[in-house]
């Protein structure tokens, strides 16, 4: 499991290398308020995926 993660992040890693070459499409073709709706979007599609396949952590007691 711990090598299937670690391709994971290694993955998202690469794919994020590339959010400056986004960022700029978006700004020179929908401007300011594009990258913000790009950046918001991509910020709720990580809440869902945490909330949604994250630890549960409901209950539990801090240490």
């Amino acid at each position: 499991m711990a090598s299937q993660t670690a391709g994971i992040v290694y993955s998202a890693s690469r794919v994020g290398a590339f959010s400056g070459f986004i960022v700029a499409f978006v700004l020179r073709n929908s401007g300011v308020s594009g990258v913000f709706a790009t950046i918001t979007t991509a910020m709720v599609i990580v809440m869902l995926v945490i909330g949604i396949f994250g630890p549960r952590t409901r209950e539990q007691v801090a240490a």
